[in-house]
């Protein structure tokens, strides 16, 4: 849930509830493929639940990530497509939100802009320095600090303060998307 974090600790209740009004949610079984490399991806995905894997045609598996991460945040900023391919672990569920309807939203909700580019450029800053201990290694032949490096893995201070408010903002948006199992 680390991008998750930043992105619903910056952002406000009314924006996070405008994501859930404007966002679809897509169930995926598992092996179903969300995103394709190098196929062009028209939205920016919440992982709801689950698991999904991140791989590439070179390296194989990347990273794995679940509930809280989004996805398709670079081709979003870029406008390139994907250089990984996302796949259903196992049965998930994923926010889908348009680049269409979110770059509509922040041309005409300057505010709202505000706090969704500081959240994106606080989640790449984070993903940046956690692959920098890594490349290091990969370099040097030496193995990777498993703690993340330098701050073994730990969210930025500045962060810190927003966590909890981030958590219950998610927590709630996801019981308002998709209902609990009936026992």
């Amino acid at each position: 849930m680390r991008t998750g974090l930043f992105l619903f600790g910056q952002l406000r209740d009314e924006d996070v509830a405008w994501l859930r009004l404007n966002g679809e949610v897509q169930v995926l079984s598992s092996g179903d493929v969300l995103i394709e490399q190098g196929i062009w991806v028209d939205a920016v995905f919440i992982v709801l639940h689950g698991t999904l894997r991140v791989s590439t045609i070179a390296s194989g598996l990347i990273a794995t990530v679940a509930a809280g991460e989004i996805l398709g945040d670079v081709s979003f900023v870029d406008s390139r497509p994907p250089r990984a391919t996302v796949r259903a672990a196992a049965a998930a569920a994923v926010l889908r939100i348009t680049k269409q309807h979110l770059s509509e939203r922040l041309e005409t909700h300057p505010l709202f802009a505000a706090r969704f580019y500081r959240a994106l450029a606080l989640f790449l800053a984070d993903r940046l320095r956690a692959t920098e201990p890594a490349t290091a290694a990969a370099a040097s032949g030496a193995a990777a600090d498993p703690a993340g490096g330098p701050m073994g893995g730990e969210v930025d201070p500045l962060v810190l303060d927003e966590l909890t408010q981030a958590g219950a903002r998610f927590d709630t948006m996801v019981r308002a998307l998709i209902q609990a199992p009936q026992a």
